[in-house]
């Protein structure tokens, strides 16, 4: 082997251990996205909870709201579940007690106790 065949060597050496590494990279960040995928609900909050674990456990946050099929306003919007935690538990106690409402009554009867509906 002469020098020039040595030294092409090593370079060839090189180049196949950074594909090898980003080959490894990629495959781990697919990995990572099928199973937060597999663990995503139907509810909102959900998926940005999601993409949040996904951007802390070192994927780019690019690919991670890319592979959740997510805007970039996904990480800054807050959820409303907070606001309307008094709501929905009135509409819960309601539904509980009286099984046979339907949703004008259970309208109707969140009106009456004062709630603020489809404000």
């Amino acid at each position: 082997m002469r020098l020039s065949e040595t030294k092409r060597l090593k370079e060839l050496e090189a180049e196949d251990a950074r594909l090898k590494k980003l080959l490894f990279e990629s495959t781990l960040e697919m990995e990572i996205s099928r199973e937060a995928l597999r663990k995503i609900s139907v509810t909102a909050p959900a998926p940005r909870g999601l993409l949040r674990d996904m951007v802390d456990g070192e994927m780019i946050e690019r690919r991670a709201l890319a592979g959740l099929r997510m805007g970039e306003s996904a990480l800054s919007n807050a959820s409303g579940l907070d606001r309307d935690s008094a709501f929905l538990e009135g509409i819960q106690t309601l539904a509980d007690h009286r099984k046979r409402y339907g949703v004008r009554m259970v309208y109707l009867r969140l009106l009456e106790t004062g709630m603020l509906v489809n404000d």
